[in-house]
């Protein structure tokens, strides 16, 4: 563990005062100071590991601030600190968006991905209203694997609208890596009652719950990696691996 420091210098071609979004890269814990033209110091909160309480820009996901950057001819000096951990990715990465892009980016995001839910959520209930009715497994597999989807890209675009995620951090990285690992398990449990591998492919079906085991197993080694190390890259540098077993098994 440890801190690294950058220094960054903005200058303003434009005949305005302006405001940007500022994107720092990767980090857990980051802080951003800089003094503005009275002489009066700012810092600006962010980082992965941080409350969203507590971060300057509270929407969308990623290491970012809001600084205000004088009219032409003016310079802004930032000083970025960004306190590291061995188990995590830890870089630099400075840009600026401004705000009507950011805006636009947010409102596109939104947009898409309240369709995309809307969508998931009408096949999930309906799904799950069939099962009912038949108790067959084949849509209640298929049901649950349309719910740790919808929770899987809820987590990854990073909405900030759960309290409990907001106060707890860490829960995002346990919640990303279990549904990561359980949209395998449902998804091929929802293949082996619809195609009846079982009965038809009996072999198969035995390489498939082989494969659903070890599914399970990694996700229990991850959390004990995660728990015990902080390792939150773990579940992120396995994973090439994983979906390349699995796209020869499809």
């Amino acid at each position: 563990d440890g801190c690294h420091w950058a220094k960054v210098t903005i200058k303003n071609s434009l005949k305005r005062d302006t405001e940007w979004y500022m994107l720092v890269g990767a980090g857990s814990l980051v802080a951003v100071f800089y003094m503005t033209a009275d002489g009066k110091y700012i810092h600006k909160k962010t980082g992965e590991n941080r409350k969203v309480a507590e971060r300057d820009v509270k929407t969308e996901r990623g290491n970012k601030v809001k600084i205000f950057v004088p009219a032409e001819t003016a310079t802004v000096t930032l000083y970025i600190r960004l306190e590291t951990t061995i188990s995590q990715y830890n870089y630099f990465n400075v840009a600026l968006k401004s705000t009507d892009e950011w805006h636009e980016f947010i409102y596109e995001r939104n947009i898409i991905q309240g369709i995309f839910q809307g969508i998931v959520w009408i096949m999930l209930l309906y799904n799950l209203a069939i099962f009912v009715s038949l108790r067959d497994k084949t849509y209640l597999y298929y049901a649950l694997y349309l719910l740790v989807l919808s929770l899987l890209f809820y987590i990854y675009f990073d909405f900030n609208a759960d309290p409990l995620l907001n106060n707890f951090p860490i829960l995002r990285v346990y919640l990303s890596f279990m549904t990561s690992n359980l949209i395998t398990v449902f998804y091929f449990q929802f293949l082996r009652h619809f195609l009846q591998t079982k009965e038809i492919l009996p072999k198969w079906d035995k390489v498939i719950k082989w494969w659903m085991f070890i599914r399970v197993m990694f996700m229990i080694l991850g959390f004990f990696f995660i728990h015990t190390t902080y390792a939150l890259n773990f579940p992120y540098e396995n994973s090439e691996m994983i979906f390349g077993i699995e796209s020869i098994i499809n």
